[in-house]
């Protein structure tokens, strides 16, 4: 995974991605016809858990999740653009684990809600 320059750790099946659609749904009384009306999508909301091998690298992460800079977010081949830090990453404990390394629950907000593949950088749906 990789945040703007930052390579990122991730721990392995840690990542969710939520995407939401809203939509108007309605029915015709006495009839058995539902017809809906799409309203676009909200943004992307991608959890997940990060390592981190130093303090260092903790300190800068937590300098990161505290910037409202929209950057790129590169997950396999996927591209997210206009992501920023999600809203509850400050109150996410930085946890010191054994043998110096660090892990972080964070939060990424994708204001461009459709990924793009990494190699054609057309959108994936």
């Amino acid at each position: 995974m990789r945040y703007g320059n930052t390579e990122l750790i991730v721990e392995i099946d840690s990542i969710t991605v939520h995407n939401r659609a809203h939509m108007v749904t309605h029915h015709f009384i006495d009839t058995n016809r539902n017809i809906s009306k799409s309203l676009g999508r909200g943004p992307t909301v991608i959890n997940c858990t990060l390592f981190l091998l130093s303090e260092s690298d903790a300190l800068l992460l937590e300098q990161l999740m505290n910037t409202h800079e929209e950057r790129d977010l590169v997950i396999g081949n996927k591209l997210y653009t206009r992501v920023v830090p999600g809203e509850d990453n400050s109150f996410n404990p930085i946890i010191q684990l054994r043998d110096e390394k660090w892990r972080m629950d964070v939060t990424f907000v994708a204001l461009d809600p459709v990924p793009k593949n990494i190699n054609t950088e057309g959108e994936l749906y």
